[in-house]
């Protein structure tokens, strides 16, 4: 069985798992820790698979790494982008549609519309 070492001070667990699920295809992973490290111990499904190199793995984890920050560090804007888009709909709750009427012409009104 090959093994990669991690330093558990560099890569978080969660882009060591999703870098493991690139190859989860073709090699049998299996994750160990210690107080320092993470070891991926990885072994061919099928023999005339090439192994693993060091360098494409560590180039995976940090591409996994990369996209981990990049969520942290924009969770805050997508979350008011989804809120803004939500409470853009508009309900008009002085007309309600009528339970059989399945489309209604009035409730794609743009609410910036009449502001001008």
């Amino acid at each position: 069985m090959n093994k990669i070492k991690l330093s558990k001070k560099l890569y978080n667990k969660s882009s060591i798992l999703k870098g493991c699920f690139h190859y989860t295809e073709n090699y049998y992973l299996y994750i160990e820790e210690n107080i320092f490290n993470y070891v991926i111990n990885y072994e061919q499904k099928n023999k005339s698979t090439s192994l693993i190199s060091e360098q494409d793995f560590i180039n995976t984890l940090l591409e996994e790494a990369t996209r981990h920050e990049i969520y942290n560090q924009t969770k805050s804007i997508r979350e008011l982008i989804i809120a803004r888009a939500l409470a853009s709909s508009e309900i008009d709750y002085n007309n309600p549609v009528e339970s059989k009427k399945i489309y209604d012409e009035s409730l794609l009104n743009d609410w910036f519309e009449n502001e001008n």
